[in-house]
């Protein structure tokens, strides 16, 4: 059973001259539509468009011809939206009525039904079309496998040649069973083809740090071992436990805590060294290290005059 991947792609801008009722969006005619708009007798706008060519581009990929058919026809339905934003419902500014694949194009019949969305094709600034689909997988044009998986090494818009040296090809991604997501109104991007370029590379370099199969012909570096944490390489940490009192031995089944380290010396103030309880007698070692020392400051009585 196919998958079908989630990573957005889309084509490149086209710029296509819009047609309303079978006549070109001119300038006199875009002054004639906007008079009506502003006076408030426009609900909607219809107007077709071509949204995509097919052929070589500067992403390097194409599809199957026998798909293109179906692939144009699958638009209708579809939102008309700007710049690829699907995540805002905000950015919708219609439907795409119908869609057909004619002679290496695909024509649309775009519904705007936002005030906005009309302002924008009328003021020019809808003249740019790009489309976006769903799709089954991508087949690499140079070993016929699949691109996304561990036996393809090669790289869109390389060159490669046989093992002789000699029958040069180019490497193009062909998108398998294809299907209409979306149209936009976009801006022409200021490099051409860079933008799905490097998202699909970008996927294909994280799933190949996932890989346990190497592609044929490459080189692989065994990865070091990794490093034991310190305090594993230290032993097990021994448990910790509750004494059996203040200045008390353990009492049975109470764990005994570390001795404390002895405290820095200190210039001032002086410790107070405690006296034993009920006798006159100083603590023990075994007693100090039980109870570190603690510190008092003792200030002096103010002198009478």
């Amino acid at each position: 059973m196919s998958k079908t991947l989630t990573l957005d792609v889309h084509s490149a801008p086209i710029v296509e001259l819009a047609t309303i009722s079978g006549e070109l969006l001119t300038d006199e005619r875009r002054r004639q539509l906007r008079a009506r708009f502003d006076a408030g007798e426009l609900d909607e706008l219809e107007f077709d468009a071509i949204v995509f060519r097919n052929g070589p581009n500067a992403n390097h990929f194409r599809f199957r011809e026998g798909d293109l058919g179906a692939f144009g026809a699958s638009f209708a339905g579809q939102p008309f939206l700007r710049d690829h934003d699907t995540r805002h419902i905000e950015s919708r500014d219609g439907t795409v009525l119908e869609s057909a694949h004619v002679v290496g194009a695909f024509v649309q019949t775009i519904r705007l039904t936002t005030q906005r969305g009309m302002r924008s094709l009328l003021e020019g600034q809808i003249d740019r079309f790009s489309i976006g689909w769903y799709y089954d997988g991508i087949t690499c044009s140079i070993c016929e496998q699949d691109w996304l998986g561990p036996g393809c090494p090669h790289w869109p818009g390389r060159t490669y040649t046989d093992g002789k040296g000699e029958n040069p090809r180019t490497c193009e991604l062909i998108f398998e069973h294809p299907r209409g997501k979306e149209t936009s109104a976009v801006n022409a991007p200021a490099v051409p083809g860079t933008t799905i370029l490097a998202a699909l590379c970008e996927h294909k370099e994280s799933l190949m740090s996932t890989h346990t199969a190497p592609p044929a012909g490459a080189a692989l570096e065994a990865p070091s071992q990794p490093t034991e944490p310190l305090a594993a390489a230290a032993g097990p940490r021994r448990p910790r436990g509750r004494r059996a009192g203040p200045g008390c031995r353990d009492g049975p089944g109470a764990v005994s805590a570390p001795p404390a380290p002895p405290p820095a010396a200190a210039a001032s103030p002086e410790p107070v060294i405690p006296r034993a309880r009920r006798s006159g007698r100083r603590p023990t070692e075994a007693f100090l290290r039980r109870r570190p020392p603690r510190f008092r400051i003792r200030r002096r009585a103010p002198e009478s005059a």
